[in-house]
């Protein structure tokens, strides 16, 4: 096919993608970098596949920590596409969620809540509540919301959630469906909503712990979640069963070696 065919340049990205997630960054960047400069030289910087690169490029960036490198691609992604594709984009909202949670592990939460809130809104009113966008979105903002500690306002933006995922991942992806649930039961936790924390926290770790295994690092931070829940309510009311159940879900930590995640 050659180089700088179509079909090699989309194979030369995926493959960036996909090495990221694997953890060969070194790999992972070499081929994002060459699935970019390919790009460029075929398409020009504003083309829509150029842009898919760029944000790419930013995406292996940010999973090695490499925020400040990832910025200017993620950025240049994002604000091209305004122009490009729209404002309200299905990619263009992608870049809105990726630019999100770059600025969120820069501690620039203002900024990132703003593009979360965006992503919500373009997509909500654009694809639909229960569109998998939609869903990311309030997913991740309720991410960014829980580690500043805005409790309510993460319920706020969690709740709604649930219901759209359990019709978006309801023949695909049920563990996003758990992420969404783990993120509620700890919001909920942290506001003293403990029944509430409890529904969700165990039917997400039924669903993580069926799907992934007692080892995978989401199963074990819902197990850890509901021994905090279980610590908290028992604290609050004087129960001592309360406490004996955070006990029983800590020593499972204890008995279950971590493994490495899919």
């Amino acid at each position: 096919l050659g180089p700088t065919h179509p079909d090699t340049m989309n194979t030369l990205s995926n493959l960036s993608t996909f090495l990221s997630r694997r953890g060969a960054f070194e790999e992972a960047e070499a081929s994002a970098r060459e699935a970019l400069d390919r790009r460029l030289q075929v398409y020009g910087p504003n083309h829509p596949k150029t842009l898919v690169s760029f944000n790419v490029m930013g995406f292996v960036y940010r999973k090695q920590g490499k925020n400040a490198e990832a910025e200017p691609y993620l950025r240049q992604a994002l604000e091209a596409s305004a122009v490009v594709l729209g404002v309200d984009h299905p990619d263009r909202i992608i870049y809105l969620i990726n630019m999100g949670t770059l600025l969120s592990n820069l501690d620039r939460t203002v900024e990132a809540e703003e593009h979360f809130r965006e992503a919500i809104e373009r997509s909500e009113r654009t694809l639909g509540p229960e569109h998998y966008l939609a869903v990311a979105a309030r997913s991740t903002l309720g991410d960014h919301l829980l580690s500043q500690e805005r409790y309510v306002d993460a319920i706020d933006v969690l709740e709604p959630a649930v219901p759209a995922a359990r019709v978006t991942y309801a023949t695909a992806n049920e563990a996003s469906l758990a992420v969404i649930l783990y993120r509620l039961g700890r919001a909920r936790r942290g506001a003293g909503r403990f029944e509430g924390a409890e529904t969700a926290l165990l039917e997400a770790h039924e669903s993580l712990e069926r799907l992934r295994g007692p080892e995978y690092s989401d199963t074990r931070d819902c197990v850890q979640a509901l021994a905090e829940l279980y610590d908290a309510w028992g604290e609050s009311i004087g129960d001592d069963e309360l406490r004996r159940r955070a006990d029983t879900w800590r020593s499972r930590l204890e008995t279950t070696p971590a493994g490495s995640d899919p």
